[in-house]
């Protein structure tokens, strides 16, 4: 099991990041194959594959620069 803790993240992204009943990560965890969780103050990435979960960690911060932008980082 691979894992990455994402700590520098803004809590306002974090909330928007989970969406309603998780419909954000949820999406995050079915294309990349991993789990996103909220642990130790960020956002911990966990998957069987290192490549996935980079990938996954990847898509994130690209959402969080997004977010810093936008008022929301929905389709």
């Amino acid at each position: 099991m691979f894992e990455k803790i994402l700590s520098d993240l803004n809590i306002d992204f974090v909330l928007k990041l989970f969406g309603t009943l998780d419909s954000n990560t949820e999406k995050i965890e079915n294309e990349f194959g991993v789990t996103v969780s909220g642990r130790e103050g960020g956002v911990r990435v966990a998957g069987n594959n290192a490549s996935d979960v980079t990938q996954a960690c990847e898509c994130i911060t690209q959402l969080s620069k997004v977010s810093a932008v936008s008022d929301t980082i929905d389709e």
